[in-house]
C-alpha cells in the first residue's frame, strides 16, 4: 500500500511553492520595511510642502504590507497543507480548497506555479480520487503489473544439450 499519488504530489508541490513564496515574501517584506522607514523619516523631519510625499509613503507601506501579509498567509497554508497531506489520515476538504484558493490569489508571490498548484488542488478536491481520499481511503493498493510471459526457450538440437563434443562448424 502506498499513499495516494495525487495527495503525495500535492504535498511535494506545496512544500516547493511554499518555500518559493516565503522567500519572495521575505524579499518583498524587506522592501516594505525600507518604504516604511522612509515614511517614518519623512514624518519625523517634515519639510515645508512635503505632506503629499508622506501620504504616498504611508499608503505604499500599507498596500505593500497587505501584499506581504497575503504572501505570508499563502506560504503558511502551503506548508500546512504539505505536512497534512503527508499524514496517514485525510486532511479536511475545506482546508485544501482554502489553500488552493489562496494559491490562485497569491499568483504575485508564486507566479504561474502557484496558480497551477491551486488549480491542481481544486481539481483533486472535486475529482473522484479526491472523494475517495476524503472518504478515508488514504492508502491506495499497489498497482498490479501484468507482465507478459517469459519467452520460450528454443533448443537448437543436440549441441545445446551437451551431446555434441566437437566444436560447432558448418556441415
Amino acid at each position: 500500500m502506498t499513499l495516494n499519488t495525487h495527495a503525495n504530489l500535492l504535498s511535494i508541490f506545496s512544500f516547493v511553492i511554499g518555500g518559493l513564496q516565503l522567500l519572495l515574501t521575505l524579499f518583498f517584506g524587506l522592501y516594505v520595511l525600507i518604504i516604511g522607514l522612509a515614511a517614518v523619516i519623512s514624518i519625523v523631519e517634515p519639510k515645508a510642502g512635503n505632506a503629499e510625499e508622506t501620504v504616498v509613503f504611508i499608503v505604499l507601506a500599507v498596500v505593500f504590507g497587505l501584499f506581504t501579509l497575503f504572501g505570508l498567509i499563502g506560504s503558511v497554508t502551503n506548508f500546512f497543507m504539505g505536512f497534512r497531506l503527508r499524514k496517514p489520515y485525510p486532511v479536511g476538504k475545506k482546508a485544501l480548497v482554502f489553500s488552493s484558493i489562496m494559491n490562485c490569489v497569491n499568483f504575485m508571490f508564486g507566479g504561474m506555479l502557484a496558480m497551477a498548484l491551486g488549480v491542481y488542488g481544486l481539481w483533486f478536491s472535486f475529482s473522484d480520487e479526491g472523494r475517495s481520499y476524503f472518504a478515508g481511503n488514504v492508502m491506495q493498493p499497489e498497482p498490479v503489473y501484468n507482465f507478459p510471459p517469459a519467452p520460450a526457450q528454443y533448443e537448437a538440437g543436440p549441441f545445446q544439450q551437451g551431446q555434441h563434443n566437437e566444436p560447432y562448424r558448418w556441415r
